[in-house]
């Protein structure tokens, strides 16, 4: 889960070098999606690879915005709230 950094710290000690997110973060959380994921590459320094879902359901808008993350925090690539390939 994202929101706790401890799940993660204990792979990156073991030697992981990479971490990925699925999700189905809201539109209206978009700001703590990219927060959160930039807190957890640089506090663990990994990479992360994160899939957010995208589209509508009949009651949540979905955000979108998957992204590679670097262990500095800089975001390497990132899609926008469109489906894409």
């Amino acid at each position: 889960d994202l929101r706790f950094p401890e799940l993660l710290r204990y792979p990156s000690r073991e030697g992981a070098q990479i971490a990925f997110y699925i999700a189905e973060w809201p539109t209206s959380r978009l700001n703590h999606w990219r927060s959160l994921l930039q807190a957890r590459a640089i506090e663990n320094d990994i990479f992360i690879v994160a899939c957010n879902g995208t589209g509508h359901d009949g009651n949540t808008e979905y955000a979108g915005h998957s992204m590679v993350i670097n262990p500095n925090g800089d975001i390497l690539d990132e899609l926008n709230r469109e489906e894409d390939t």
